[in-house]
């Protein structure tokens, strides 16, 4: 896994996530990690995560994100890859991914929890 990405290496716009976002990963293969965590910022190519554990997150192929504040959104099963993930203190993590090939419904849809769960530029 990487060092954290700076903003330069960006190719969108990351946005900072409000209060009721987050995501949960799992994987095609072998168990899921079985991690929720709250989104931190997200963009058009992916999002991170501040999660509690004492390990890093592995064996991940997808990610799931959903509000649980109105309006509810739901977004299930968007392929990614863990770009970075570092601890922050003994028990938090914080985790980037970036998105893999994304359908056209997941678009809009990411599109709309952008638009309803997000502040400002991150």
């Amino acid at each position: 896994m990487g060092e954290y990405q700076s903003d330069e290496k960006r190719k969108q716009k990351r946005y900072k996530a409000v209060d009721g976002a987050v995501a949960s990963f799992s994987s095609h293969e072998g168990p899921s990690p079985n991690i929720l965590g709250e989104i931190i910022d997200i963009s058009e190519n992916g999002l991170s995560v501040r999660y509690k554990s004492r390990e890093q997150i592995s064996n991940v192929s997808q990610v799931d994100i959903f509000a649980y504040k109105e309006p509810f959104i739901n977004l299930s099963g968007m392929p990614c890859q863990v770009v970075y993930d570092i601890g922050l203190d003994a028990t938090t993590r914080r985790c980037g991914v970036e998105f893999g090939d994304l359908s056209e419904s997941q678009i809009a849809i990411l599109h709309d929890f952008i638009v309803h769960y997000t502040e400002g530029e991150a």
